[in-house]
């Protein structure tokens, strides 16, 4: 069921991932323990999904924060999971205006990573991508382009990630004022997209891109290829600034005006979910007494 809440998850259904996280987690620290290794897992993903949702950041934080210490009590400091809570537990700093602490806290890792998993290994990868965004967010813009520029070529294999990094990598470009190769970037994406139909145009990260190269057009006067753009992506201007860099933050066309009669349940709905994830979260502070930590099988970062 756990992975069936993560494929919700990645399938942009956050309601119902956060529904049946919360179910597991009940009973993983009921027959498990606060400290075993698949409740672990579960309640890192909880905060993962508040944090994609930017609702009940603290509360996120508390989760993560947690995890990442059991593990390495348990685990020990170079584990590829103590090593991929660091990851997770950056991304909801830079949410919460912590992007400094962010890139200290990836930065610090990456010896570790390079030491034990390689240079080219996915971890790193994925490391030096969390790591540019936070230079990102704290408007470190060489920083930022000097970490992201190697990724592009590194994920080509992955067309979804390889989207997320032209898109970040665009973004750096555009806010050091390099707008010919932004908009280069941009197109290029979008090119992808409507060619591979890998994403739907109506997805969070394609309508990023048309915003970003709506604004590049705007910069250039380039009134012409706006009123292009906003015909064939829709959309445009809906997104709000910190959703821009977010590879989990969904967007759905029906979410922007749901049905009137709908409201009230998903309301409900919504309500309910929340109080169970906040008395998860509550009970971060008083673990279960069989707590007593199982050995995880070591996984690939």
């Amino acid at each position: 069921m756990f992975h069936l809440a993560r494929t919700y998850f990645h399938f942009g259904k956050d309601q119902e991932s956060l529904e049946l996280l919360v179910w597991v987690l009940k009973l993983q620290k009921r027959f498990f323990g606060m400290d075993h290794p698949d409740t672990l897992m579960t309640r890192n993903e909880l905060g993962m999904l508040l944090c994609a949702r930017k609702k009940h950041l603290s509360a996120a934080r508390t989760l993560v924060e947690n995890v990442l210490n059991a593990r390495r009590r348990i685990l020990g400091e170079e584990h590829a999971y103590t090593l991929w809570s660091v990851n997770d537990l950056s991304k909801i700093y830079v949410e919460l205006g912590r992007s400094h602490d962010a890139a200290i806290m990836l930065e610090n890792i990456i010896p570790i990573i390079k030491r034990t998993l390689g240079e080219e290994h996915v971890g790193m990868t994925l490391t030096r991508s969390n790591l540019g965004k936070a230079y990102s967010m704290s408007e470190r813009w060489e920083k930022a382009e000097e970490t992201v520029r190697p990724l592009l070529d590194a994920i080509k294999k992955d067309p979804p990630d390889s989207l997320h990094n032209k898109y970040g990598y665009a973004q750096i470009l555009y806010n050091l004022g390099r707008l010919d190769e932004a908009e280069a970037f941009c197109k290029e994406i979008l090119d992808q997209v409507i060619k591979s139909k890998i994403i739907p145009l109506s997805d969070s990260r394609t309508v990023a891109t048309a915003d970003l190269l709506n604004m590049i057009y705007r910069h250039q006067g380039k009134e012409q290829e706006i009123a292009k753009l906003q015909k064939k992506v829709s959309g445009i201007g809906l997104v709000k600034n910190e959703d821009r860099f977010d590879p989990c933050a969904v967007r759905r066309g029906s979410s922007l005006h749901p049905p009137t009669q709908n409201l009230g349940a998903r309301s409900r709905n919504d309500s309910s979910s929340n109080e169970s994830a906040k008395s998860s979260v509550a009970q971060e502070e008083s673990p279960t007494q069989d707590s007593r930590p199982r050995l995880a099988v070591s996984r690939t970062f």
